[in-house]
């Protein structure tokens, strides 16, 4: 594949994630990539108070920087590896383990009728790069509550549109 100017591929492959499910979206690609990554869209289905990104203006691109703010948590996270209608890669701040990272990819998959949503998570890391089993059992836990109830409003959404 060729690489962009500067940009690195950082995806979570299967064989290193952690955690990761796949979720079919009953969206066009295009759609799906639009309720995935745009933050007034995100903010709704992932039931967000606020979203902010930088920079403010203009589209999504490897570096840009959110802060969500959730009921539980607050957390902060960019763009590593922006592949638009593909998949993009963040790295993650966990925000109940400070100093703690885990890289994501969310993947859209073309299948008939819609997307395959596929979502992996790697090995969460403290800041010296070494792996926080433990912390990241409890992360994963709260990820798995997170997205069962997020992807249900994800597709009422879509079925509302």
């Amino acid at each position: 594949e060729k690489h962009r100017a500067g940009e690195a591929i950082v995806r979570v492959e299967d064989e290193e994630a952690v955690y990761e499910f796949s979720h079919f979206l009953a969206a066009s690609p295009a759609l799906a990539w639009e309720l995935l990554t745009s933050p007034q869209h995100k903010q709704k289905w992932m039931e967000m108070r606020a979203v902010n990104h930088e920079p403010v203006e203009g589209r999504m691109v490897t570096g840009t920087r959110f802060h969500c703010i959730h009921e539980m948590a607050e957390f902060r996270y960019h763009i590593t590896d922006w592949r638009p209608f593909r998949y993009y890669s963040t790295s993650f701040a966990d925000p109940m383990h400070p100093g703690h990272r885990h890289a994501e990819t969310y993947e859209v998959e073309p299948v008939d009728g819609g997307v395959r949503l596929n979502y992996r998570m790697g090995p969460l890391l403290d800041e010296n790069g070494v792996r926080q089993e433990g912390a990241e059992a409890e992360l994963v836990g709260v990820y798995k509550d997170f997205y069962s109830h997020a992807l249900a409003l994800l597709d009422a959404m879509i079925a509302e549109m």
